[in-house]
């Protein structure tokens, strides 16, 4: 009941959280962190989620925050030490053959937004293709990743061919495939068509 008239209760909630936290520090829950935020930015928006506090928090180390910098240092072992996964308790509703759409909505609330430029400061465009494929980005900041290696690429031809651009998708599929992940390959392979149709138009 909302008792006090507050318009908090049981059953509408007590408004915005203060922070997003979780009670272990391995490396499944702190993406599982990651994801919950960018949910939280598709559903009430990115400025409600911009500087939101994530916490670790337990009884024997009291409060920790994951500041920017340590969340930079996890993006760069997802790139490179851990195995791409998704979030397991949608992975066996999102199949190829087995879709769920309300569990797909969730999956595409969770994709992380890569258009950071703290996080391009520390991520090669490599190691930001393979957090793409192997736990889910944006529309958006993979087709800016794409566009912005094309533009590398346009740039190279004066010299040699480039193939930056291709790269960056083969990256992006092979971790997307070891998650055993349909939607982010075809989100993937969709986008590559796309861009790489923009160049094929202006040349």
């Amino acid at each position: 009941d909302d008792a006090d008239g507050s318009g908090r209760s049981f059953d509408h909630g007590i408004g915005l959280p203060i922070a997003l936290f979780v009670r272990e520090a391995d490396y499944g829950h702190l993406v599982r962190l990651l994801r919950t935020r960018a949910r939280y930015a598709a559903l009430l928006g990115s400025d409600a989620a911009e500087g939101i506090p994530l916490l670790f928090i337990t009884p024997e180390h009291g409060v920790r925050v994951l500041t920017e910098k340590l969340q930079c240092q996890v993006l760069k072992k997802m790139s490179w030490e851990l195995n791409p996964f998704q979030n397991p308790e949608l992975a066996y509703r999102t199949g190829i053959d087995d879709t769920s759409e309300p569990h797909l909505q969730q999956k595409l609330e969770e994709l992380l937004d890569l258009d950071n430029d703290k996080m391009k400061q520390v991520l090669t465009p490599e190691e930001m293709a393979r957090i793409a494929g192997g736990f889910g980005a944006t529309d958006e900041s993979i087709a800016n990743l794409l566009n912005e290696a094309m533009q590398r690429d346009i740039m190279d031809e004066k010299n040699e061919p480039g193939h930056k651009l291709q790269d960056l998708v083969n990256e992006g599929l092979a971790f997307a495939l070891r998650a055993n992940d349909y939607h982010t390959s075809r989100q993937m392979l969709i986008l590559y068509t796309l861009v790489a149709s923009k160049r094929h138009d202006a040349t």
